[in-house]
């Protein structure tokens, strides 16, 4: 799995995996609208407003072995759009 650096130096290999993840988004999904860059922000903000965090608002940390897999999948991209 990729993970993005914090770091300042790392940034133009943090733009290679986001992209990645746009193809893999949208090959896999069918989910041509994350193409758009605003489209990707926005969808950024909803899984980790509403999938991440639990009830509340408190942050539901994932679980050591879901980190490594953190799942996005038809459900999750299909309630996007809703």
């Amino acid at each position: 799995m990729d993970e993005l650096s914090q770091r300042l130096e790392n940034y133009p290999s943090n733009i290679d995996k986001i992209k990645k993840l746009i193809d893999v988004m949208n090959q896999k999904f069918d989910f041509q609208e994350i193409t758009d860059l605003a489209v990707f922000d926005l969808f950024c903000y909803w899984y980790d407003e509403y999938k991440l965090k639990g009830k509340k608002g408190k942050i539901r940390m994932p679980s050591e072995e879901s980190k490594a897999t953190l799942p996005i999948d038809e459900k999750y991209v299909g309630e996007f759009f809703k």
